[in-house]
């Protein structure tokens, strides 16, 4: 008796079983394997989307991020995730995700010098961190003259006359009910006596403005034109 050779139905390649005990093989074991995976990827699908790899999309050094705060600086070599930013407000270069940062998630380099945490219900600096920006811009003050007194400086003093001045609260640990302002240039360089001495001044000053005392503003109304020059004695005087 012949056995009838068959044939694969989706390639011409003949099949070696011959169904003798039970029905004929439609396919080959090559191709029974495709569908097989074919019929496994069907099932079990990945759920959701996978966005693509960071390495795919072209983020090279000088890429910026939406806001316009990160700048993309170096690439590391081997790593598709992470990579050098560098903030727009001056600091040092931070280690990023770049998925994060292209989505948004991450807005700047978080540092607290700089940018006021979003987590605190108020959005307003604190005379401790006003201070410490007057510092970087404007150099230690150990490394400056004392405006008053012309000795080495040990402090940098809030000078007054700033139209958008601010007030410590009175239940805060660091200088309650210290009157400061966000401006660098409205620092001036000063002794430790010197700069509590100023800054007595500048409360009563702050004080009779709140209060409306226009006999103490108006004797010392002259000097505000010419603030950036004023010192203790002039103040008082």
């Amino acid at each position: 008796m012949t056995v009838p050779t068959l044939t694969c139905e989706t390639c011409p390649n003949p099949i070696e079983r011959t169904g003798k005990r039970g029905p004929a093989p439609r396919f080959c074991d090559t191709c029974k394997l495709d569908r097989h995976n074919a019929r496994q990827r069907a099932r079990y699908a990945k759920k959701g989307y996978n966005g693509p790899r960071p390495g795919a999309q072209k983020y090279r050094p000088g890429w910026t991020s939406s806001n316009g705060q990160l700048t993309l600086v170096r690439r590391i070599a081997g790593d598709a995730e992470r990579a050098w930013f560098e903030c727009a407000c001056g600091g040092v270069a931070k280690l990023l995700h770049i998925r994060n940062v292209a989505s948004g998630r991450t807005k700047n380099c978080a540092e607290r010098d700089w940018h006021a945490d979003p987590r605190m219900k108020t959005g307003t600096v604190s005379y401790k961190l006003a201070h410490t920006h007057a510092a970087r811009a404007r150099g230690k003050a150990r490394d400056l003259a004392c405006v008053d007194t012309g000795k080495p400086a040990a402090e940098l003093s809030y000078r007054g006359w700033c139209d958008q001045e601010q007030t410590e609260p009175m239940h805060s640990d660091y200088a309650p009910g210290a009157v400061y302002c966000e401006h660098p240039e409205h620092y001036h360089p000063r002794t430790i006596a010197a700069h509590r001495q100023y800054d007595r001044v500048i409360r009563q000053f702050s004080r009779a403005k709140a209060t409306g005392n226009t006999l103490f503003l108006v004797g010392i109304a002259h000097l505000v034109t010419d603030a950036d020059t004023l010192t203790v004695e002039e103040v008082e005087a």
